[in-house]
């Protein structure tokens, strides 16, 4: 993405050319400007709204909440859903390398992610962030306290089971890298089938009418029989879907990836990104079968491959059936019995990232 983020900041940088040449040289115009700065509070919550200096619960009449974590995902997916639609339409070429580009950025989301178990990873990247000297990295100095709070940690922090006080922590200063990712894979999912004309509502938090405000889901599916169907990433949400339902008489469903994708690990505790042949065979629009074995996969190279996945029992890493890196297992006693008994390629096994569970809202012929 450094291209991607190299031209954005060439936009931001051509803008605040034109506002610094306007407000120098048309009086009007600085007029404009010094009438926004008389809004005081609003005017500054309104700037906020594209930086904000950490994470905060609160009020929002009050001005008193603000999540960068959010911020920094909004603008990436503005990249992807506002302008990347331009090439996904170009033509049928564009469109597999526009699926391509979205499967590898939630691979490096996923990626992201890991500074959740690797403090090492994390305490380096705290360190180049504030080492960029921006002006409003810290909101406030509860914010700083609690930077240094989460740089003197050093165990994992996964959600709802370990370091649970530093999650939020965490959360401002990575665009909600998991989430994002799966956003991104079941948008893929419903433009890789006749799902019907998708319309992403990841950029609109609150769809605004006279005197009032809605949460919406995340995507729209317009069937081509005028039906209209809401679909919200992730469980758990039936509060906002039953307001929404209820308030504009749209169905709405709950989608996850299958098999509770991605993964992580047991055994290093990273995240699973998706292989290369995963990637091309979804770009050129194949997702079956789905599990496919890694054994009959050309990038094979006899069990070598970075990107096999191990799924099955290790007792003494985790209980039940899981998945792992094949190479942090690859010498743990089962998995050897397994391959002594020629049955390990039953085993090595990669998934693409569906999501099954809406399948009956698919057009068929």
């Amino acid at each position: 993405m450094k291209k991607v983020f190299d031209r954005l900041g060439q936009s931001v940088i051509h803008l605040k050319t034109i506002e610094e040449f306007f407000i120098a040289n048309v009086p009007e115009y600085a007029r404009n400007e010094a009438s926004l700065e008389k809004l005081g509070r609003f005017y500054y919550e309104f700037a906020r709204e594209l930086y904000a200096g950490g994470r905060k619960e609160g009020w929002a009449e009050k001005g008193n909440r603000f999540h960068r974590g959010m911020i920094i995902a909004d603008l990436l997916t503005y990249t992807v859903f506002g302008r990347g639609y331009y090439m996904l339409t170009a033509s049928d070429v564009h469109r597999k390398a526009f699926v391509e580009i979205v499967m590898r950025i939630s691979n490096k989301l996923l990626l992201q992610e890991n500074i959740s178990t690797d403090s090492q990873l994390r305490k380096g990247l705290l360190d180049a962030l504030l080492s960029q000297g921006l002006p409003n990295f810290f909101e406030d100095e509860e914010q700083e306290q609690k930077f240094q709070q989460l740089k003197d940690y050093d165990g994992p922090i996964i959600w709802m089971q370990k370091g649970k006080e530093f999650y939020k922590i965490m959360d401002s200063y990575l665009p909600k890298s998991r989430g994002l990712a799966i956003e991104f894979l079941i948008y893929l999912y419903l433009i890789h089938r006749r799902f019907g004309f998708v319309i992403p509502l990841l950029l609109h938090q609150r769809l605004i009418t006279e005197g009032g405000s809605i949460a919406p889901p995340d995507f729209l599916v317009l069937k081509h029989d005028g039906r209209i169907f809401g679909i919200e990433v992730g469980f758990k949400k039936e509060g906002q879907s039953t307001e929404f339902v209820t308030t504009t008489s749209i169905p709405t469903v709950a989608a996850e990836l299958d098999q509770d994708q991605p993964f992580r690990c047991p055994q290093c505790q990273q995240w699973i990104t998706y292989c290369d042949e995963v990637i091309e065979n979804y770009s050129g629009g194949v997702s079956t079968p789905n599990p496919f074995k890694c054994g009959d996969c050309k990038c094979f190279g006899e069990g070598k491959c970075q990107d096999i996945i191990f799924f099955g029992e290790v007792p003494e890493l985790a209980e039940g059936q899981r998945r792992y890196h094949y190479r942090c297992v690859a010498e743990k006693e089962i998995v050897k019995k397994l391959s002594a008994q020629n049955r390990l390629k039953e085993h090595l096994i990669v998934w693409y990232p569906t999501a099954s569970i809406i399948d009956t809202l698919v057009d068929e012929g």
